[in-house]
């Protein structure tokens, strides 16, 4: 049985992100997944994903270990800033990606999700957050 870290990096894709604030993100995936990748020990520990979210979220990198793929994909400016289509489909993903680890055998340590975002979201969120936070936040 191996102990796996899920770790998940959401971020914002909405058009005030155009420009510096997406170039700086996309300039650090690469660094991101050499370092974790060419890391045996923390690649061994540590799966990661990439969510995007503008109006929708989408998952742009399945939960991987970084050592076995080659890039990791860019993020794309489009749409407004909508938290919950986040935090609904991140809420989706971790449920998905924890079942199958532990049906995996592995021991799965609690999620880490780092949130990106420059802007005031477009919508009701507390909702989608709260569930999310109510379910995976003391794993």
């Amino acid at each position: 049985m191996s102990q796996v870290l899920p770790f998940y990096l959401v971020c914002d894709e909405s058009g005030s992100m155009a420009g510096q604030p997406l170039d700086a993100i996309n300039d650090s995936l690469p660094k991101i997944h050499s370092e974790i990748g060419s890391n045996p020990v923390v690649a061994d520990k540590t799966k990661f994903c990439l969510i995007g979210f503008s109006d929708t979220a989408q998952v742009l990198l399945p939960l991987s270990d970084l050592s076995m793929i080659s890039s990791i994909p860019a993020l794309q400016v489009a749409g407004g800033t909508n938290y919950s289509s986040a935090f609904d489909l991140l809420y989706k993903t971790i449920g998905d990606d924890v079942a199958q680890l532990k049906n995996d055998g592995d021991q799965v340590y609690r999620p880490a999700v780092f949130f990106l975002s420059d802007g005031q979201p477009g919508d009701n969120w507390e909702g989608s957050y709260k569930r999310l936070i109510d379910q995976f936040g003391s794993m």
